[in-house]
């Protein structure tokens, strides 16, 4: 039987959980007369999505997984974790049938069918590696603009920053896991021959982050619910670079739980605040 420890790593629970309240949040921050049924089947079907694309992704992705010994995920029976995977992306799309619109299911559809490519075809380069997981996970924040009508259009800044913040959390997490993925996968390291190299990437795609949250900052009036998420925000980013050190040093858990907290902090404030 597998422990706690494995269980939490390969569902991400607190991902799923996010992923599902980001949603929420921007659809009532979009639409104000949203059923509650929409209100919840737009939740939890995003995060049976990436609930669905963890499992999925731990299962084709093994070996990867094995050799991080920093972080050892042993995955004994990859062909159920994958089963589960469909299941829950299977149950994300169905909900979706059943509530939400078409256009919403596609998006769930496309991104099952991304993630059940992304682990042995699109990861094998760094370019549709990073950008793929990029544009997925755009996703929550994109079916929340869709259910609430696409209302408003500073929603296409959100998502752009949200774009390149976890376009430069991929290239970081190569730079971190670049003795697992050479001989598997061509990293944005490997590619460079150079950690230093990949990170200067990374820094500059988390500053255009940063100059889409100052944009999207400039379009509300001052008050303290939005100074409070936008230096949220800014201080999740500035987390990333303060916390990964170049030279071999790899991003501790405590560190990432702090950024989720953050992560989960600015959702709260927008749901209900």
């Amino acid at each position: 039987m597998q422990s706690f420890h494995f269980w939490r790593k390969v569902m991400r629970p607190e991902q799923s959980i996010l992923a599902g309240l980001g949603a929420i949040a921007i659809l009532l921050f979009t639409s104000i007369n949203t059923p509650v049924v929409v209100i919840f089947a737009i939740g939890l079907s995003v995060a049976c999505n990436v609930v669905g694309a963890s499992l999925f992704h731990y299962g084709a992705a093994k070996k990867v997984y094995a050799r991080k010994y920093w972080d050892l995920i042993i995955v004994e029976h990859p062909e159920r974790l994958i089963v589960r995977g469909l299941s829950f992306f299977l149950l994300s799309i169905l909900i979706s049938l059943l509530w939400l619109s078409d256009v919403i299911t596609i998006i769930l559809l496309l991104n099952a069918i991304l993630i059940s490519f992304y682990a042995r075809v699109l990861s094998k380069h760094w370019v549709s590696k990073n950008v793929v997981i990029a544009i997925v996970c755009t996703t929550p924040t994109l079916v929340g603009w869709i259910a609430g009508g696409m209302q408003n259009n500073w929603t296409l800044i959100l998502i752009s920053s949200i774009f390149f913040t976890y376009l430069a959390r991929e290239i970081i997490k190569d730079v971190n896991d670049i003795e697992a993925n050479h001989g598997i996968r061509v990293t944005l390291p490997i590619w460079l021959k150079s950690k230093q190299k990949a990170m200067y990437v990374a820094y500059t795609s988390l500053l255009f982050a940063v100059i889409f949250l100052f944009v999207l900052n400039s379009i509300f009036s001052a008050s303290l619910i939005t100074y409070t998420l936008f230096w949220l925000a800014i201080v999740q980013l500035l987390l990333i670079p303060i916390i990964t050190k170049i030279k071999g040093t790899r991003v501790s858990p405590d560190a990432i739980s702090i950024s989720n907290v953050l992560m989960l902090a600015s959702v709260v404030i927008l749901i209900f605040v």
